[in-house]
């Protein structure tokens, strides 16, 4: 398991969820105290120590491991473009895999990629909530035996918003979309009462 504070930058930068997913409004899409590395924090650090502007590079605003699973949490409590996110996830990838010496082989094993949104600024389109498939391929996001896909027993399939299916199992072992609603029930069952 990847441990924080072997890598100086991540440990001087923990955290917890609900610090990170505060918006610009002083608002938190989580009340979780879990612990987690404040990526935004991360990425300044690491563009300063680079000598370059920490505009050449965006970040998702948290990392976390749940078990043996590296997550990122991108947090968005309002509107945004699916590019945004896109970048978000390619710039924080290649600066964490360089920050721990790893490559995509490691990525496509152990990172996970969630997107937490506001449901009530972003609903599913008719064209999303018609092209809701089963995909076996995201019965397994986590450790089987400790989590099984809980959305598969809640909801039997899963949707990827935004775009960033296309992310999964060639840069992250799994990427998911989840509304405030099920990322809370998400923690619930991962966590327990250890998440709040």
């Amino acid at each position: 398991m990847l441990d924080f504070k072997k890598y100086k930058i991540l440990e001087n930068n923990i955290s917890t969820l609900r610090e990170t997913s505060r918006d610009d409004n002083g608002v938190c899409m989580t009340e979780s105290e879990y612990v987690a590395v404040n990526f935004d924090t991360v990425k300044r650090q690491y563009t300063q120590d680079l000598h370059i502007s920490e505009e050449k590079a965006s970040s998702v605003d948290a990392i976390a491991i749940f078990d043996d699973n590296i997550v990122f949490i991108e947090f968005k409590n309002g509107g945004f473009k699916n590019q945004d996110l896109k970048n978000k996830a390619k710039d924080s990838l290649l600066i964490f895999l360089d920050i721990i010496k790893k490559d995509l082989v490691y990525s496509r094993e152990y990172i996970n990629l969630i997107t937490v949104y506001n449901e009530s600024v972003k609903p599913r389109t008719k064209e999303e909530e018609q092209n809701l498939v089963k995909n076996e391929a995201y019965a397994q996001p986590f450790p089987y035996n400790q989590i099984v896909g809980y959305l598969f027993e809640y909801a039997k399939e899963e949707f990827v918003r935004f775009g960033l299916d296309r992310f999964q199992q060639i840069f992250f072992r799994s990427v998911h979309t989840y509304s405030r609603t099920e990322f809370d029930e998400f923690l619930k069952n991962m966590l327990g009462d250890k998440g709040r």
